[in-house]
């Protein structure tokens, strides 16, 4: 899906479970507020625009990270389902492990369930220190 051609309504549809999460007044917002969301857009756009939402390089580059790394994916995810991210974890990504927060979509799963994100995260971390 093009994010940056689908209409701002549609993408927080797929974005957040409850979109109202995400909904602002626009016509309300300072000008400088309004210019840097702007901006920020631009520069997501030129980043993730060559080739488009995707580097050919990062599965061949993930086996190099080797510390114990945590995905927190959102169960409903409406850009990439979590088969997606579960794809470069394994094989291309030893050290990784995908958990599905439901009922979240993603890209922001800690915006649908925070308190749930942080219990996964604070597991995850008490499970490394112990060493496990």
């Amino acid at each position: 899906m093009d994010i940056f051609s689908t209409p701002r309504g549609r993408w927080e549809e797929l974005s957040f479970r409850d979109p109202a999460v995400w909904l602002r007044d626009y016509e309300s917002l300072p000008e400088d507020e309004l210019t840097a969301m702007a901006r920020n857009r631009e520069g997501d756009r030129a980043l993730r625009l060559a080739p488009y939402m995707y580097n050919p390089k990062l599965r061949a580059r993930l086996h190099r990270i080797r510390i114990p790394t945590l995905f927190l994916w959102g169960a409903q995810d409406g850009f990439a389902p979590p088969a997606y991210g579960r794809s470069y974890c394994g094989v291309a990504f030893p050290a990784a492990r995908l958990e599905e927060i439901a009922p979240t979509r993603a890209p922001f799963p800690a915006h649908g369930a925070p308190d749930a994100v942080a219990r996964r995260v604070i597991e995850f971390a008490l499970a490394r220190s112990a060493g496990a």
